[in-house]
């Protein structure tokens, strides 16, 4: 992308990157480093928000999609032990009661 006046991106200091992150590009250059410079007196409120917003739900998206991902890759790894665990508890709750009865 081309720009007529660019001008360094002042929300991440024309890293390209977000400023907290170094793997998050920057929601208002989106990764350019660079902006448009606008003659009218900058970019309306609006317009940053509504960006900075959908940038957002999107990350949040892959976020949710990520941890339930892995959520079903646990429950699937812990399947074949389930019964185990059971069992282990069933000890547990056992030795504890004796315990309370010997001291």
């Amino acid at each position: 992308m081309e720009f007529e006046n660019p001008v360094k991106c002042p929300s991440c200091r024309g890293r390209g990157s977000a400023l907290t992150s170094s793997t998050l590009s920057c929601l208002r250059c989106r990764g350019i480093g660079a902006v448009e410079k606008n003659e009218g007196g900058g970019e309306a409120a609006a317009d940053i928000i509504r960006e900075r917003l959908g940038e957002i739900t999107k990350r949040l998206g892959w976020t949710r999609k990520e941890a339930e991902k892995k959520t079903k890759e646990i429950e699937k790894r812990l399947k074949p032990i389930k019964p185990f665990i059971k069992e282990v508890k069933g000890f547990a709750q056992i030795f504890k009661t004796l315990l309370k009865k010997i001291w």
